[in-house]
């Protein structure tokens, strides 16, 4: 017996179904992002901050950032057929434009420059009074005060006539209160010139004083030019006697004295007096001679005759003429000397006493004087 035949069977083999189209691979929007984010994240560590010039303190930074656009093509199967490889969508790149980055011109701020501070100038200091005590010969400086008023050397001194000795040697035996030494005076000249020394020493060699001038010879006797006086434990002072400009000038102070005729620094008035006195035919009973230190000290020193007295010396009893200097001033010194006669009146004995206090200088004669 024959079976009918099924109704949907029927139609289904009499209808075929219309095909199915083939599925579109799902479009990878997802994957294409984070793509991009990772490109612009390299781009940046890789070195866009080195492109950025550092803006000024308060400003903000302007940045042109370049757009990057990728384009995500997939691949697709490779069982796709032509036509739903052309509904794939694609993407034209965007060319980027250039980034403008701004010009920006830093001006270094000024740096001050800082000078270093000049000291205002000061003047000269004066150097203050030594110490008195020193011998006449080579006797602490008289007060500096004297050498400042102005007033020493405002009157010429007077002038004598002289007859100046030949070169000699002369030693002393030196004390100065418990303290004894020796001391030597060298004079030298030639009729045009002469030099003229003086050392004193303490017992064991220590040396007390040095003085040193040095000039010419005129008819007014001595015409210093340069004396030098070094004391223990000091440095070297000098007295300039500037002949063509009149004036006496100094190595410390800024002052100055005339250079008057017959004037004397502290070393050659020992021998300007005895001149003085070898070519007077009698004894004078006064006489003044401008004397000069090398530190600034300056006065007119008048000697007076006090009369005759006997010295008892390594040479034997000599008769002298006894002068003496008194000082105007309370911080001066007092100066004695005794002229011999029978020995071109160099002086036998010389002392210095100072009136503010301190030990006197004594120098007596300890031998013939010798030719050098």
């Amino acid at each position: 017996m024959a079976v009918p035949p099924d109704p949907m069977l029927t139609h289904t083999l009499t209808h075929p179904p219309a095909p199915m189209p083939p599925r579109r691979p799902p479009r990878r929007s997802a994957a294409a992002g984070v793509l991009v984010a990772v490109v612009v994240l390299h781009l940046g560590l890789a070195g866009f901050w080195r492109h950025v010039p550092p803006a000024p303190p308060g400003q903000p930074v302007r940045v042109a950032m370049q757009v990057l656009r990728v384009d995500a093509v997939p691949a697709g199967r490779p069982d796709m057929t032509a036509d739903a490889r052309a509904d794939i969508p694609t993407f034209t790149p965007v060319p980027a434009a250039t980034p403008h980055v701004p010009t920006m011109r830093l001006t270094p701020a000024p740096v001050p420059v800082i000078l270093p501070a000049v000291p205002s100038p000061t003047p000269a200091a004066v150097p203050a009074a030594e110490p008195t005590g020193g011998a006449a010969t080579a006797g602490d400086e008289d007060t500096e005060a004297e050498a400042l008023t102005g007033t020493p050397g405002a009157t010429a001194p007077p002038l004598y006539a002289t007859r100046l000795p030949p070169s000699v040697q002369l030693s002393f035996t030196l004390q100065r209160g418990g303290q004894r030494g020796e001391a030597w005076l060298q004079w030298r000249q030639d009729g045009d010139r002469y030099a003229l020394q003086f050392d004193a020493r303490l017992a064991r060699g220590l040396p007390l004083i040095e003085q040193r001038s040095a000039g010419q010879i005129d008819a007014n006797g001595l015409a210093p030019e340069r004396f030098t006086d070094r004391r223990r434990g000091r440095s070297a002072q000098a007295a300039n006697f500037q002949r063509d400009t009149g004036r006496i000038t100094f190595s410390g102070p800024r002052t100055d004295h005339p250079a008057w005729p017959g004037a004397q620094d502290r070393l050659g008035w020992i021998v300007q007096l005895a001149a003085i006195f070898s070519a007077a035919q009698q004894p004078l009973q006064e006489v003044s001679i401008f004397v000069v230190g090398a530190r600034g000290g300056a006065g007119l020193w008048t000697f007076r005759l006090q009369g005759r007295e006997t010295l008892q010396t390594a040479l034997g009893p000599v008769e002298a003429l006894y002068l003496r200097r008194d000082p105007e001033r309370a911080e001066d010194q007092r100066v004695e000397a005794w002229l011999d006669p029978a020995r071109g009146f160099w002086p036998v004995r010389l002392r210095s006493t100072p009136m503010r206090g301190g030990e006197p200088l004594d120098l007596l004669l300890a031998a013939e004087p010798q030719r050098p």
